[in-house]
């Protein structure tokens, strides 16, 4: 303390104490540490003077301060003595071990504790014992701080990390996880390693329909439904479980074609006329009048359009043309244009009854038809 001195007329010194905390004995609430630290007070005026501080009075000054704090604790109301414990109430909310729960406020409020929600957590006087799953979990605190007639209460939301997994529960836990369809009409992807690091090994216990390969079902469909059983080793190190799957693999479908159309080909000839260009209309009947639906396929579209103009109908229709860049040739051939208009009864286009051939024989001017 050899930094203070004596207070002078001409030279005031201006620092003063005052407490900054205070350590209260967490089963008792009695003080058993004070912490004082000095400052310095500039302002002006005779309440700015401070104190000089000497051997002979320091005990005189702090035990004054002592008695004031002890007198404002001893002065506050119930209400405010539970508030400020609640304030300054913490716990750990990451936890992973049992832990000790504060019974006693600053203000020497009683601190009981219960769980309000989830159950990796109980509570043992003033205790909280961790019981670890193989998942994280969150469970609610709730103490009540009581003083006096006051009381007050505070929840905390408290995580309990996940243990590790035994080498049991992860092959379970892997084996539950699989999905495989009940039934089905196509190959399909079988899991080979499950999310807790378990190794999964497949293979057909019985029936036909369906080979297994490097994490793959593959399916071949019969004229009739197949019932198969798969079989999955799930393992990790040296513990394993073994699981059943019985899958239906779905019969063919048949379709019966019930209608027919006309015509099957088609052929038009023209002779070529400077600035006149040709068409000609086509028009595909079925036999009984159900729906037909084309599609085009034409590799001379250089030459010639095809347009389908009615589509998805008893009587569907298109139109053949002949291009400008055709018609606007020179040429000493007889050229023969070739498309082809698919025929299907479905409009997803799965049954097809057939193709329509169709040609176009194209006379240039400067050649003779031969009709």
């Amino acid at each position: 303390m050899s930094e203070f001195v004596d207070r002078k007329g001409t030279n005031l010194n201006k620092k003063k104490l005052k407490i900054v905390d205070i350590v209260r004995d967490v089963s008792t609430g009695e003080i058993s540490e004070l912490y004082v630290e000095e400052f310095r007070d500039d302002s002006v005026g005779l309440e700015s003077v401070g104190t000089a501080i000497t051997a002979a009075n320091l005990n005189t000054i702090i035990k004054s301060m002592i008695e004031s704090e002890v007198y404002h604790q001893l002065n506050k109301t119930d209400e405010e003595k539970v508030t400020e414990d609640a304030q300054k109430l913490t716990i750990d909310t990451l936890v992973d071990d049992n832990f000790d729960l504060p019974s006693v406020g600053y203000n020497g409020s009683t601190i009981t504790w219960s769980v309000v929600s989830g159950t990796a957590i109980n509570i043992s006087l003033s205790k909280a014992i961790v019981v670890r799953g193989t998942s994280n979990s969150v469970v609610t605190l709730k103490a009540v701080i009581k003083n006096g007639t006051a009381t007050a209460t505070k929840n905390f939301s408290v995580t309990v990390l996940a243990r590790e997994k035994t080498d049991t529960e992860r092959v379970n836990a892997d084996a539950e996880a699989i999905s495989v369809p009940s039934s089905t009409t196509s190959s399909f992807t079988l899991s080979t390693l499950g999310t807790n690091g378990s190794t999964i090994t497949w293979s057909v216990y019985s029936g036909t329909g369906i080979v297994v390969n490097n994490g793959m079902a593959y399916v071949t469909r019969a004229s009739t439904d197949s019932d198969v059983t798969l079989k999955a080793i799930v393992k990790y190190n040296t513990t394993s479980v073994t699981k059943y799957y019985n899958v239906t693999v779905l019969a063919e479908e048949v379709v019966e074609v019930t209608t027919d159309f006309s015509p099957k080909t088609f052929s038009t000839s023209w002779t070529q006329e400077y600035g006149n260009l040709r068409s000609a209309n086509l028009t595909i009947g079925s036999s009984d009048t159900s729906a037909l639906y084309i599609d085009v396929e034409n590799d001379d579209s250089a030459s010639i359009n095809v347009v389908v103009n009615t589509n998805s109908s008893s009587l569907v229709r298109l139109t053949v043309s002949e291009t400008s860049g055709l018609n606007s040739l020179v040429g000493y051939t007889t050229p023969v244009f070739t498309f082809y208009v698919h025929v299907y009864l479905d409009n997803d286009r799965s049954v097809k009854l057939g193709t329509l051939t169709g040609t176009v024989t194209y006379h240039f001017s400067s050649v003779t038809p031969d009709d």
